[in-house]
């Protein structure tokens, strides 16, 4: 724990001994047994406790663990490109391989609106986190020995009279790497014009105390580690060179390695596989504890993923346009089942499918009777290959499956939803302008009357955008909406207002929050009285844009009567059709999760349907999808045994005698079982009697459990038929003596 940087945490109740909001240290000394701290904190000269679990009180959070030497070797970060990050690595939970450093993350590279996953270290488990969008109001300025600080000598110099003696300050001119410790050294630049490098944070020693402290960026407070909760230093490999160089030589003796980078790659999977994949754009039914009556549509329709609560909920955007949120594991309570992984991104790139010829995207089938034989989810739902054999489904890209009944004995309902021949008009996630609109012309001298200015249309919206948008405060009057109108304005979509107000300005919020208005029925008196509101306070406002209204109800009537011209004038009408969809195509190389629509104004133009949690469109009459098996698709949230699925499968071998002989894992595993040992001569020095696994991971590692119940019925089997053929040769025997 030594040399972690730390600022004030959620349980700080010491007033300004840090040096104020922001203000960073360094550990210099954690007590384990009474879970508290030691700190140094760069504007304070004194070391001060601080608890770190103890009493179950977290006063620090860890700004930054670089200061330990954690790095994520095969790790590059995607916005600066800085190879192998050090300290806290932040992956987008959305995007596939996508990953920030710390400085990138805490200032707002990529999707504000995409959540990440947090690792502390190369070998730790991902904690989710909410997106940066939400979290605005948890954003902190860090301060302290960073870059432009003015300081001097602090507690822990040693350095003689390099600072030109008592009371002499500095300025820092870099903050860089001190050996193996990361941004641990501040080059400094006295006041007699030399430069010498000092320690702030290698192996808990501060040579510096901050003068005037400087600006290290801001972060955002909720979203780091707690110190004494999280494991934020590293304890190095999990598995030993020496006992990965063996094996690799093993299985393929003619080949040569580079041991640390197979290392760094089994580390790099080993930390991957524990993301859980509820991911956006995942396209889900109802699943078996559902009790929500018709909210999705009726039995067999169709919602998406959008977001995900780390809560064990999950938000989903029916096809229908409605949205809810529903259980994934709260209280043991499983509200969906998946459908399809594929607009999520789930791509088996080396595995065809047996029927269509197609390379897998989505679920896999894989059949349990017929060799080296797979399914895509279409082929297997609508019945190919023999009906009476069983399959083992694969969720995503892991080696991860689970055995489910044939399909001769099983319950198959019909999808419905946005498929082709579906009827759509445009849905929640609209952005694209009016490719949808119908445009009618009349002449005025067939004495149309306009309908009173149709006020939910465009011409309104035009008329007032300039007054609007230079008076209007976004964020002050969001949440009043509600209170005139509930049907106004989504919680995703005054989300969104938020993080564009914030990001680029008052102006362009204002400007998305009258596109999204204008869309509703009653949107413009709803306005109004938002504006008169006691917690608003723009009656002015208010008076102006209804004075706009009816000078623009004028403007249209005497338009239509002729009196503006002596020439009968032509007017406009628009509204937004209805769409057929003509079919079900890839969007960016994510298959199944976009639809190509023909408008009634004849143009055909693709939408997303599932893409990264986006819907651009909502049911007017569904068309069907296609038969599945219920009882055959995943849990959304659950993670399935094959016990589970298949209550008759105990005494079943999971694993054929050629996959465990060959398997590269079992082999490991196999000679820990067994009890075996390398010789001294075999692997490397000191190494002979460690343990390469631990007994946790023998005992959880859920691959390992299903190879050694299938090594187990082998085994037995093979006692059985050893067992079978003595007690022949014993009778044949008692025979020949009969005889």
């Amino acid at each position: 724990m030594k040399g972690l940087r730390v600022v004030r945490g959620p349980d700080w109740e010491w007033g300004d001994t840090d040096g104020g909001v922001g203000h960073v240290g360094t550990v210099i000394d954690f007590d384990e047994d009474e879970k508290t701290a030691t700190v140094i904190w760069d504007s304070v000269s004194s070391e001060i406790k601080y608890r770190a679990g103890m009493n179950g009180a977290f006063d620090l959070l860890v700004f930054d663990n670089a200061q330990t030497a954690v790095i994520h070797p095969t790790i590059s970060c995607d916005e600066c490109e800085e190879n192998g990050i050090r300290g806290l690595r932040w992956k987008c939970a959305v995007c596939p391989n996508y990953d920030l450093c710390s400085s990138c993350y805490h200032s707002d590279k990529h999707n504000m609106c995409h959540k990440f996953l947090r690792y502390d270290t190369y070998d730790g488990i991902g904690t989710f986190l909410a997106a940066r969008g939400c979290s605005q109001n948890e954003k902190q300025h860090s301060q302290g020995i960073f870059r432009g600080a003015v300081v001097s000598k602090g507690v822990h110099w040693n350095w003689n009279n390099e600072d030109d003696g008592d009371g002499a300050i500095g300025l820092v001119v870099d903050i860089d790497d001190w050996g193996v410790t990361y941004r641990s050294k501040a080059q400094v630049m006295w006041a007699n014009k030399t430069c010498f490098n000092y320690r702030v944070g290698h192996q808990g020693i501060v040579d510096l105390i901050c003068r005037l402290a400087a600006d290290g960026g801001q972060y955002y407070e909720g979203h780091l580690p707690l110190l004494g909760k999280d494991t934020v230093t590293s304890e190095g490999p999990m598995i030993p060179t020496g006992y990965i160089d063996q094996h690799l030589h093993l299985i393929a003796p003619n080949i040569s390695f580079d041991v640390c980078a197979v290392m760094n790659i089994l580390q790099e999977y080993r930390t991957t596989m524990v993301e859980y994949t509820i991911r956006p754009g995942i396209r889900v039914v109802r699943g078996p504890n559902w009790d929500w009556d018709d909210q999705d549509g009726g039995e067999g329709y169709v919602g998406t993923v959008f977001d995900i609560d780390r809560l064990n909920f999950a938000n989903v955007l029916w096809d229908n346009g409605s949205k809810f949120r529903y259980r994934v594991g709260y209280c043991n309570n499983f509200d969906l089942r998946v459908l399809d992984t594929a607009p999520s991104g789930v791509v088996h790139k080396t595995i065809l499918c047996n029927s269509c010829r197609w390379y897998i995207q989505g679920i896999r089938w894989k059949c349990t009777s017929c060799f080296d034989f797979d399914l895509c989810s279409a082929c297997y739902n609508s019945d190919q290959h023999d009906i009476t054999h069983t399959f083992w489904r694969y969720y995503e890209l892991s080696e991860n499956r689970v055995l489910v009944p044939c399909r001769s004995k099983s319950v198959k309902i019909m999808s419905r939803g946005i498929f082709k021949d579906a009827m759509v008009c445009r849905g929640p996630d609209w952005q694209w302008g009016e490719q949808d609109a119908v445009i009618d012309v009349v002449s005025s001298s067939q004495g149309t009357e306009p309908s009173p200015v149709d006020t939910d249309s465009v011409l309104l919206k035009r008329k007032i955008t300039y007054a609007f948008t230079d008076l209007i405060q976004p964020l002050d009057i969001l949440s009043v909406f509600h209170k005139y109108n509930l049907h106004i304005l989504t919680e995703r979509e005054i989300e969104d207002i938020r993080v564009e107000t914030t990001f680029k300005g008052r102006f362009k919020g204002a400007e998305m929050l009258l596109d999204k208005l204008y869309k509703y029925k009653g949107w413009f008196q709803c306005l109004l009285n938002v504006l008169q509101d006691e917690k608003v306070k723009l009656r002015d406002l208010a008076s102006s844009l209804d004075k706009l209204k009816h000078d623009l109800l004028h403007e249209t009537v005497n338009q239509a009567s002729g009196l503006q011209s002596d020439h009968p004038q032509p007017v406009q009408t628009k509204s937004y059709g209805q769409g057929l969809v003509l079919s079900i195509n890839s969007w960016n190389e994510t298959a199944n999760c976009a639809a190509r629509v023909q408008w009634d104004n004849n143009s055909q133009f693709e939408y997303r349907v599932g893409y990264l949690g986006k819907v651009d469109l909502k049911l007017v009459k569904a068309s069907d999808g296609g038969y599945y098996y219920r009882d055959h698709l995943p849990i959304l949230g659950k993670t399935e045994t094959e016990e589970e699925c298949e209550p008759n499968t105990a005494n079943k071998c999971q694993f054929s005698q050629e996959e465990l002989a060959t398997d590269p894992h079992m082999l490991l595993f196999l000679k820990k079982l067994e009890g075996k040992t390398e010789t001294e001569e075999e692997c490397e020095p000191n190494t002979a009697n460690k343990c390469q696994f631990s007994q946790e991971e023998l005992a959880t590692d859920p691959h390992m459990l299903l190879k050694v119940e299938s090594l187990k019925i082998l085994m037995r089997q093979a006692h059985i038929e050893s067992s079978d053929e003595s007690s022949d040769e014993a009778s044949d025997e008692s025979e020949d003596d009969s005889d």
